[in-house]
């Protein structure tokens, strides 16, 4: 379990305060409008700069459990994470907040061997939702879900080790009060070789297509 709070920004009157050396470099005699500038430089100190306000919860599992069938493991991770930040003006007014809230798992299974064949087959999910609130929310609030299947699968043959990966994933866009509604699939793989040439040296061959 981890909790994060950050306050930071840059003041308005950095900038002012390299204007003011330029003017005292001119040597105004004019006292009426040396005081006119100062009370300008103030305001500008009172009012400040912008300033991000954020934090973060975020909550971590992990496990794994042993398995006496084919499968003769199970791993499992899942996190859910809020966070939110909002830009603050100058003068403490809230401007915009933005946030994101999801959590995401992935669990994989490792079979026994299959004669020199070993693998991982394995699910991995999410969902957050994105919301923007404020005078800069040209974001509609929107919510994304995620699932894939994928597998890998290696072969050790005396001096050569070949690989064979497949990924399928689905993953769907939800955004309130628009018609921007959208979802898709997604298919991806990966084969590669590998040469153990001598004790110190190998020689790798991939291809990877998505």
């Amino acid at each position: 379990i981890s909790h994060s709070e950050s306050n930071y920004g840059l003041p308005a009157s950095a900038h002012e305060h390299h204007e003011e050396d330029d003017h005292d470099d001119h040597d105004h005699d004019d006292h009426d409008d040396h005081d006119h500038e100062e009370e300008g430089h103030d305001d500008e100190h009172e009012e400040g700069g912008i300033r991000i306000a954020m934090h973060q919860d975020r909550y971590d599992f992990e496990g794994q459990y042993g398995l006496g069938g084919f499968f003769t493991q199970l791993n499992g991770k899942f996190s859910v994470v809020d966070y939110q930040h909002a830009e603050i003006e100058g003068n403490g007014e809230i401007g915009t907040v933005y946030s994101n809230e999801g959590s995401e798992g992935r669990f994989t299974l490792n079979h026994r061997p299959i004669g020199a064949i070993e693998g991982v087959t394995g699910l991995q999910f999410g969902n957050k939702t994105f919301s923007a609130i404020g005078e800069e929310a040209y974001i509609p609030e929107t919510d994304t879900q995620t699932i894939g299947l994928f597998s890998v699968q290696s072969l050790d043959k005396g001096d050569m080790t070949y690989e064979v990966g497949v990924r399928a994933e689905r993953q769907r866009l939800d955004q309130a009060g628009s018609a921007c509604d959208d979802s898709s699939n997604s298919f991806s793989g990966s084969a590669s070789a590998l040469w153990r040439v001598s004790e110190g040296s190998n020689l790798m061959l991939a291809y990877a297509h998505s």
